[in-house]
Order: structure tokens, then C-alpha cells, then sequence
């Protein structure tokens, strides 16, 4: 008995398969429950770590909320919600391949948590916008972490965990380091951009 090959089975397959490597954005609710409760979000689903948390216009002021538990996402995104957007807290979230996305965010993004660099990503800033990691990072070994957009990442006043060997390039927003970064191993990349050691030095520029 043959086996007949059938393409639409096989192109549904590979969409789920995508789905799962991928995942999907799950929209934070209006509301400040802590992230790892399923109220805190549309489709009372909290994001898992294949999926990235995504704050838009349903979030009608400004957010601060805690993550509640360690979290593990794929990505954070920030687009049109009402306010900044603050997560604060104790606890450690871990970021993906997909890293954080201000490039068409209204608001700033803190994140006053532990932060770990687990996967290379790209942190991107829109003009005008300001993404602030101001609890030590983490930046895992063999990680290189991106730094994009024209507006502004701050990585301090804690700097970099004990430990941290991953690298950095920066290719386009102004840098600011809260400390001299010295718990970090890796390289450093100046493609375009500011880099600033906030405030033991003036800034150094990429020549125009």
C-alpha cells in the first residue's frame, strides 16, 4: 500500500512547527497583576518562553508591574501603550533570540530587575525613546548582545552581573554604562553610535 503525499498536511505541519520555534505575542491587559499570573494578560495566557510580551494600546497609562515569579520570554515588544512601562521586582527575567523592541514604541521601557542575555538578540531604541536596564545584566557566554535605533539604551547604575562574557556591538543608539562594565569579558563592537560611560568619562563617537 502507497502512501500518498498530501501538501496541504505537510504545509500545515511546518506553520505549527514555525508557530512553536517562534512563538507568539501575547498582549499584556490593562492592568498591573503581576506577569506571571494569567489576568495580567489578554487570553488569560501569561507568555511562555517561546513567546514575546508585548505591551500596545490596551494598556491605557502608565505600567509598572512586577514579573512575580523568574520569567524566561522570547522578547519583550512596546508600542502604543498609554505610559512607561516599568517592571520591577526581585526576580530574574531571561530574554531570547527576540530581545527588545522599542523601534515604533510611544514610551520608554525600565526594566529594574535582574536581566539575563540568554540567546544573541538585538535591543532597539526609537528615535527619541529610552530603554533603561537599571538592575545588573547578565550577559551569558558566547551571547552578543546588539544594540540598534537612534535613541537611547542605558545599561546601569548596577552595570553588568559578576561573570558576564558575552559581547556587545553597538550600531547606532547612544550607550549609556552606569559603571565602568568591568564584570563583563567580552568585546566590545562600535559600528555607529555613542558609547558613554556615565559619568566617569566623556562620551566616545564614531567619527562623522
Amino acid at each position: 500500500m502507497k502512501t500518498r503525499f498530501n501538501p496541504f498536511l505537510a504545509a500545515a505541519v511546518v506553520s505549527l512547527l514555525t508557530l512553536q520555534v517562534h512563538g507568539v505575542e501575547i498582549i499584556k491587559a490593562n492592568n498591573a497583576d503581576s506577569l506571571n499570573l494569567p489576568t495580567s494578560w489578554i487570553g488569560a495566557a501569561a507568555p511562555a518562553a517561546a513567546d514575546i510580551a508585548v505591551w500596545d494600546g490596551t494598556v491605557t497609562g502608565a505600567n509598572s508591574v512586577a514579573l512575580g515569579a523568574d520569567l524566561a520570554w522570547q522578547g519583550i515588544k512596546v508600542t502604543t501603550p498609554g505610559g512607561a512601562v516599568t517592571l520591577t521586582g526581585p526576580n530574574t527575567l531571561s530574554l531570547g533570540s527576540s530581545g527588545i523592541d522599542l523601534s515604533g514604541a510611544a514610551q520608554n521601557l525600565t526594566i529594574s530587575t535582574p536581566l539575563v542575555v540568554a540567546a544573541d538578540q538585538t535591543w532597539t531604541a526609537g528615535s527619541g525613546r529610552a530603554l533603561i536596564a537599571s538592575a545588573a545584566v547578565t550577559l551569558s557566554t558566547d551571547s552578543t548582545l546588539t544594540l540598534s535605533g537612534t535613541g537611547t539604551v542605558r545599561i546601569g547604575p548596577a552595570g553588568y552581573a559578576t561573570g558576564s562574557a558575552g559581547a556587545v556591538v553597538v550600531n547606532g543608539p547612544t550607550w549609556i554604562l552606569g559603571s565602568s562594565g568591568a564584570n563583563r569579558s567580552g568585546t566590545t563592537t562600535l559600528t555607529s553610535g555613542i558609547i558613554s560611560i556615565n559619568p566617569f568619562s566623556p562620551a566616545l563617537r564614531t567619527a562623522l
